[in-house]
């Protein structure tokens, strides 16, 4: 089934100064993005966008308007570029807090920073509960996403 309207959904675009053109980047994409950033060289934006419940990273190719998803779990904030190129956010969940990640946009290597030790000592005496992400097709042969404690 096709989508009727579109009008939640936000469009990255780019305006070229010289040119006086706009130019829609990535149209078919499906989700809104939250935050964005150039990459050093303005070949690349980063994205941050909701998808399936979770905060992801997205990569866009600006020269071929590809779509890549850089991270698949859990809930990304706080998106920054390094000026090395790297990213840094944080990443939460529903069992655990902000943890600081670097991710390596070359080798796509995703590494959590250590937290002090007092908190990390802390959080082993929590007994967080391990929510379970489901799918299911629901009214309009429409998927639907949750949640399940």
């Amino acid at each position: 089934m096709k989508p009727q309207y579109e009008s939640d959904r936000n469009n990255i675009t780019t305006y070229d100064l010289e040119m006086k053109e706009r130019k829609i980047i990535a149209e078919s994409w499906d989700s809104s993005p939250h935050e964005v950033f150039s990459s050093n060289d303005r070949k690349t934006l980063y994205v941050t966008a909701e998808k399936q419940g979770h905060n992801k990273v997205f990569t866009i190719d600006l020269q071929i308007k590809s779509v890549k998803i850089l991270t698949n779990e859990k809930y990304v904030l706080g998106l920054s570029v390094l000026p090395y190129g790297n990213l840094f956010f944080g990443v939460s969940s529903m069992k655990h807090p902000v943890v600081t990640h670097l991710l390596n946009v070359t080798s796509d290597e995703l590494k959590p920073l250590a937290i002090g030790s007092d908190s990390a000592q802390k959080l082993e005496k929590i007994d967080f509960s391990d929510p379970k992400d489901i799918r299911f097709i629901g009214a309009l042969n429409q998927e639907v996403h949750g949640w399940v404690p």
